[in-house]
């Protein structure tokens, strides 16, 4: 295996895993993510950016499984991981998947739409208009749970515009 800068063999081992685990959780193979969620972790062991993207997956699938606390615990441990990384787009994933599970809760709407709302900006500035969807769409679900019906379909609006231009 020849080794690519510092952590790039790891880096891209990371990104394979990554796409499995969405690829797993797409089909409900949720014990398959979470092993996925694992390896990711053991790949991480010096690396604040692989740690970040583990913890952003290990979010995604307890979200998934319903565990809004556990998602929004993974997703928060990402995301002050990703800020110490200095990665403008890893900061705005990890705020992206805090988002999502913040809204899932009983009483995390409002910081979810300010996190959605942040990630939205960055991703907009960074011209990744996919994962710029992606935060729009999690505003329409926390406008939602806010009874915001009118500021919802807005937000759903340009996340379907966003990923139609895509």
């Amino acid at each position: 295996r020849e080794r690519i800068g510092r952590f790039g063999w790891k880096s891209q081992q990371a990104t394979l895993l990554e796409l499995r685990v969405e690829s797993h959780i797409a089909a409900g193979a949720l014990d398959l993510a979470d092993a996925d969620a694992r390896a990711m972790h053991a790949l991480a062991r010096r690396s604040q950016a692989l740690h970040a993207r583990a913890c952003n997956c290990e979010s995604q699938v307890a979200a998934r499984r319903g565990d809004a606390n556990a998602a929004v615990d993974a997703a928060t441990a990402a995301l002050a991981t990703a800020r110490r990384s200095r990665d403008p787009a890893l900061e705005g994933l990890s705020l992206l998947r805090l988002a999502d599970a913040q809204y899932r809760t009983f009483d995390g709407h409002q910081a979810a739409l300010d996190h959605a709302t942040r990630a939205a900006a960055i991703f907009e500035r960074l011209g990744d208009r996919a994962r710029q969807g992606q935060a729009r769409c999690v505003q329409g679900f926390a406008y939602s749970r806010q009874s915001r019906v009118t500021e919802s379909r807005e937000a759903a609006g340009e996340a379907l515009a966003l990923a139609q231009a895509c």
